[in-house]
């Protein structure tokens, strides 16, 4: 039976790339735009050759009269493009440079109804990763197998998966792409059980100013960027303990960073590389898919995961337990989760969970009536709770009657609430 494979898509405003991985192999491999080479980054451009139907995205685009550049914010923003004469949806374009970027997954036998699919943005807000669902949903690749991540999460998963001396202390990636510089560390805190992993990122407004000055020659800016550059590290280093960077963009082309480079390695290893993020993607998938099956390593802290255990007060064992219903760590979309339960005898029956966050601190108690519900020692009535993530901070519950046998045909009870952690509960 053939394995199952993870796409990992980074698709970026200037360039994007796609690489692949499976459950057997080390690690993710980037599919080159032609065969044979070493090219693996995509430029984010479409175009149509002149009076024909025909279409073409990356460097072929390029070799176009008109390119047409910008196709990501465009679609995200729902803006309109006319290409001779004819207008087009932003969104209609995005979505054909997707399909053609996924034609080129043939080559690892690609089947979209078995393997999963993620695709990489900057931010993964709501907006733009109900864009993204909707053009893979015209693209006939089933919805759940399809999942919406930010760079911060992909370069999250990429680190934890390289060697653990290289997250022993901090990490830090450096994304320079066409003057615009982006400096996120990544952190963890090994005393909670899993481990959470924590991406922020940090604001160095001058090292986006680096080439602002259009009057110096090759050489004299190269050594002004070397002098920002050099001055950046002695801040973002600190006294932080770092133990791994990586060094992401176009930007560090170009052999400018001579004496930068020397303090960068001092007592920390350093790498250079363009596939970053689409191979985190793919580690990303792999992770999404196992989820279920083994408790792990670590969890995530940010984008759009859950934040919060949700568990269900229960009587077990002749005390009162908390039982998961909800895992924390995943991404909202993925969360959720059934448990069945026999309602004690009470005059007024109510359910009670509990929210406790995975960074620490006081969790917080909700409890619920269920009005019209009957419970005594001699009548025994089965709870069916269903718990799912409707946001990263939004848990609808749905809690129903359930009958013991087959000809237990009367009507059941239910009842809906919605938990909110850290503000007041309501039922819907």
């Amino acid at each position: 039976m053939d394995e199952i494979t993870y796409f990992g898509l980074d698709l970026s405003e200037y360039y994007s790339q796609i690489s692949y991985f499976r459950d057997s192999m080390e690690e993710p491999v980037s599919i080159s735009t032609h065969p044979g080479t070493e090219e693996f980054l995509i430029p984010t451009v479409i175009g149509k050759k002149t009076g024909i139907a025909q279409w073409f995205i990356g460097d072929d685009a390029l070799k176009l009269n008109n390119p047409i550049s910008g196709i990501l914010s465009k679609a995200f923003r729902k803006e309109k493009i006319v290409v001779e004469d004819e207008e087009y949806e932003a969104t209609e374009l995005l979505s054909l440079y997707i399909r053609k970027v996924f034609a080129m997954t043939a080559v690892a036998s690609c089947d979209k109804a078995r393997d999963y699919f993620i695709i990489c943005v900057d931010h993964a807000t709501q907006m733009q990763t109900e864009t993204l669902l909707t053009i893979t949903d015209s693209l006939s690749i089933p919805r759940e197998h399809v999942k919406i991540c930010s760079k911060q999460e992909c370069f999250c998963y990429y680190a934890m998966n390289r060697e653990p001396s290289l997250t022993l202390h901090d990490s830090l990636l450096m994304d320079y792409w066409h003057n615009s510089f982006r400096l996120y560390v990544l952190s963890k805190d090994t005393r909670l059980t899993p481990t959470v992993v924590k991406v922020s990122e940090l604001q160095f407004p001058a090292l986006n100013h680096m080439s602002d000055n259009l009057n110096m020659s090759d050489e004299e800016m190269a050594v002004h960027k070397d002098d920002v550059f050099l001055k950046a590290l002695d801040d973002i280093l600190g006294e932080r303990i770092t133990s791994s960077v990586y060094l992401v963009g176009d930007g560090f082309d170009g052999g400018w960073m001579n004496r930068s480079k020397s303090r960068l390695c001092a007592g920390r290893r350093v790498f250079f590389g363009m596939n970053l993020y689409t191979k985190g993607a793919c580690y990303y998938g792999q992770i999404i898919r196992r989820k279920f099956k083994n408790q792990p390593e670590y969890l995530y802290l940010g984008g759009s995961n859950m934040l919060y255990n949700i568990c269900l007060k229960a009587y077990d064992k002749e005390e009162f337990r908390m039982k998961t219903l909800i895992s924390a760590g995943y991404n909202y979309q993925d969360a959720y989760g059934a448990m069945d339960l026999i309602a004690m005898p009470d005059d007024e029956p109510e359910i009670t969970f509990y929210c406790k966050p995975i960074k620490g601190g006081e969790g917080t108690e909700y409890t619920f009536p269920l009005k019209g519900l009957v419970a005594t020692d001699n009548l025994t009535t089965r709870l069916r709770v269903f718990g799912k993530a409707t946001s990263p901070d939004r848990i609808l519950i749905n809690i129903k009657t359930m009958p013991f046998g087959e000809m237990e045909r009367e009507p059941g009870l239910s009842w809906e609430y919605e938990i909110m952690p850290g503000k007041n509960e309501s039922e819907v």
